[in-house]
């Protein structure tokens, strides 16, 4: 695969999957998932201390009666009637008793006696009764179911919001491990590219040496080598008339000549490549890349 190709597709590959600053991207859905994670714990508690109000409620519900006495209806009591009509009935025959007997005769003392009797009875006799109880719902238990019910509806909604946030949240961690997915995707894309480019570094660096070696060797240029080693002639005084001084002076102006013009020979006749313009007029073809020497 060349490096053309595999930047092609590492642009695909941002366009794909919507990447714009992949980093920027994970801090946002990390910090979204984060949010919603909090969120979340707080309706969950809010359910659980929904849950503790209505059983607390609903245990206060129970021991309340739910039907209390609105009402009573009062009646005189029959048997105290009875008892009343009766010793009526015993006054009025003792009455005609004491008419014809005296009061120490044995059928008047007798009716005397029953009618003592009957009073005692009388008077531990309740003269009224409840004749009917009626009962209703008892209003005290109304605040209560009131607030019952609206605890219950307000647990349901905290449930279904602790539902959709669990949802989200699991969403955002859902974008948020494809987005790690993603950096080490492209990571290793672009450790690919780089690959590519070091080894295409490495072969126009090779291909380079290989041309200039053919180049040389077309050219039969070697190293030279000292054929026949330098004989130094003895010291004199002078030479040829000359003393030392002007000896010294004609070499120094001699050996610059010399150095100057040998350089420039040098320059003109040297078949190696000095710079991209040489390679360029050498070789007739433009240059794509060159090696910087590390030891400058």
């Amino acid at each position: 695969m060349t490096r053309q190709s595999s930047l092609r597709r590492l642009r695909e590959f941002d366009v794909r999957e919507g990447i714009t600053v992949l980093s920027r991207q994970r801090e946002l859905y990390l910090a979204s998932a984060m949010e919603q994670e909090t969120a979340l714990q707080n309706s969950r508690s809010t359910v659980e201390e929904l849950k503790e109000k209505t059983q607390v409620l609903r245990t206060h519900l129970a021991t309340m009666p739910e039907k209390i006495q609105t009402g009573e209806e009062m009646r005189k009591n029959p048997v105290a009637d009875t008892m009343a009509n009766r010793l009526l009935e015993l006054e009025i025959e003792r009455n005609k008793m004491l008419q014809k007997y005296t009061d120490q005769d044995r059928r008047v003392t007798d009716v005397e006696k029953q009618i003592d009797l009957l009073k005692d009875k009388y008077l531990a006799t309740e003269t009224w009764e409840f004749a009917r109880k009626t009962f209703g719902d008892n209003p005290a238990r109304n605040p209560f179911i009131i607030d019952l019910v609206n605890t219950e509806a307000e647990r349901i909604r905290a449930e279904v919001r602790a539902k959709n946030l669990a949802r989200t949240t699991g969403d955002y961690y859902a974008r948020l491990r494809h987005a790690d997915a993603m950096v080490i995707e492209r990571a290793r894309q672009e450790r690919k590219i780089k690959t590519l480019e070091d080894s295409y570094l490495l072969y126009t660096k090779k291909s380079e040496e290989a041309r200039i070696s053919g180049a040389l060797d077309e050219n039969r240029i070697v190293n030279v080598a000292l054929a026949e080693p330098v004989v130094v002639s003895p010291q004199t005084g002078s030479a040829g008339g000359r003393s030392v001084g002007q000896l010294f002076v004609l070499g120094a102006i001699v050996g610059l000549v010399g150095g100057v013009g040998g350089a420039f020979c040098r320059e003109y006749l040297s078949q190696a490549f000095t710079t991209e313009a040489s390679v360029g007029r050498q070789i007739d073809l433009p240059v794509v890349a060159s090696i910087k020497d590390e030891r400058k």
